[in-house]
């Protein structure tokens, strides 16, 4: 692997790191749907597909079941990518 490949890598973990743990001191740990505090994962309320950012305002944390929940809404939405499907 490229050093300058290797350490883009690098520093892509440090600030998802840093951002995790912002998120873990400003917010409660635990799903915002359901409440539950198993399986964490962060959300992007506007997918960066769909234009949306890493801001703190457009991510929020669901479980993993909710957060699939909302994926597959999403798809039955017809939203895929950049792209409506008709």
């Amino acid at each position: 692997m490229k050093k300058r490949y290797r350490n883009k890598l690098i520093e892509r973990a440090r600030r998802k790191k840093a951002r995790w743990k912002y998120i873990k001191k400003t917010k409660q740990v635990r799903c915002e749907w359901c409440g539950t505090t198993e399986n964490i994962t962060i959300d992007h309320k506007l997918p960066k597909s769909q234009g949306g950012s890493n801001k703190q305002n457009n991510l929020r944390l669901l479980c993993r079941k909710c957060h699939n929940k909302r994926h597959k809404r999403d798809l039955n939405l017809g939203w895929f990518g950049n792209y409506r499907i008709k």
